[in-house]
């Protein structure tokens, strides 16, 4: 049983010491252009394949008497073996969670800008991202849970102290005896499919599905708007160092409907966001009033449909009316990627 908890309190800090350090790195890394962005990601899919017996003598080395982190006394202890296993695993929950959050559309991340969801970047992120990410968590957790040579180094093996499941496994076949390595890796695999089952649960929001039940509804106050005025004035906008829009200046009153017309590559998209308020431009842009933008292709964001309506002020009751006035009252619990196109569009 010792060995147990032992596999499970390394493996499970160190998955969670992963995550904490990986996820803010993969949203900054996703979010933004740097010098050797493409280097770096490169080096961390290599070290998917990381070694653990090199992790190992590389955090025995640190941890040593004369080591840079000998005065921790960390050597042969459970704290040495999940500074281990957090850098053995690092690389795969930084790496996949970084691809999985590049791979989020534009349109979502800027849905979430125009609707002022007061929710920090980085978990926005990880929400549109979770399947991904809840794959690089279970990747991660499995490799942790199934190494073997960087917490034998560093953990020594000590019986009832640093011996995980692993280690027990390699030493009763060393002895001989098979079947107890056998109940043993049992036991290793089913620890592995309840992980993968909650995390499963998690991606496909069973939970939320059990306490999200409401389809009562009310009727929202409508607010009037009393000014719609929006005005740019000299407007510039420009995309790598090419100029897209040059000294535009616009005027759009309440209550008007304007069109704007142009060829392909012209720059409309760039002055209907820039109008949102999603793309900032120089010169003086005026927006009185809040705007909005809609796709032409329906965007949605992870969730159900109830959770696609983001105003931040609206109740679950004043989402189900919204919802009850389109006619998609029935399908508020359900996932937005089995909708119709037209119940998309509505």
């Amino acid at each position: 049983m010792e060995a147990i908890w032992v596999t499970l309190i390394t493996s499970g800090l160190a998955t969670i010491f992963a995550i904490l350090i990986g996820l803010p790195l993969a949203a900054l890394c996703a979010k933004n252009d740097f010098v050797c962005k493409k280097m770096l990601h490169v080096t961390l899919r290599a070290m998917y394949g990381l070694p653990p017996v090199v992790v190992g003598v590389v955090v025995y080395l640190a941890l040593s008497k004369d080591g840079v982190l000998g005065e921790w006394g960390f050597l042969f202890t459970i704290q040495g073996m999940i500074i281990a296993q957090t850098l053995l695993i690092l690389p795969l929950i930084w790496g996949i969670s970084w691809t999985g959050m590049e791979e989020i559309p534009n349109e979502v991340m800027e849905i979430y800008r125009l609707s002022d969801v007061k929710i920090p970047y980085v978990w926005l992120m990880v929400f549109e991202a979770k399947n991904q990410i809840g794959a690089a968590i279970m990747l991660a957790f499995g490799r942790a849970i199934a190494e073997v040579g960087a917490v034998m180094i560093v953990g020594g093996n000590i019986k009832g102290f640093t011996r995980t499941l692993t280690t027990s496994i390699v030493l009763e076949t060393q002895q001989g005896r098979l079947t107890e390595a056998l109940m043993l890796g049992f036991m290793l695999l089913s620890l592995a499919m309840i992980v993968s089952i909650i995390i499963l649960l998690f991606e496909e929001n069973w939970f939320h599905r059990f306490y999200n039940k409401n389809t009562e509804y009310n009727e929202p106050e409508m607010e009037m708007l009393l000014d719609g005025e929006t005005r740019l004035n000299n407007v510039s906008y420009s995309i790598g160092g090419n100029e897209i829009l040059t000294n535009i200046s616009l005027e759009i009153n309440q209550g008007e409907c304007v069109v704007i017309l142009g060829g392909s590559g012209s720059g409309k998209t760039s002055l209907l966001k820039i109008i949102s308020g999603i793309n900032k431009a120089d010169g003086d842009v005026i927006l009185n009033e809040k705007n909005m933008i809609v796709p032409q292709k329906p965007v949605y964001l992870r969730g159900n449909v109830r959770n696609n309506l983001i105003e931040k002020n609206l109740t679950i009751e004043e989402k189900n009316w919204w919802l009850n006035e389109v006619g998609l009252l029935e399908f508020g619990d359900r996932d937005p990627r089995t909708l119709s196109g037209g119940e998309l569009q509505r």
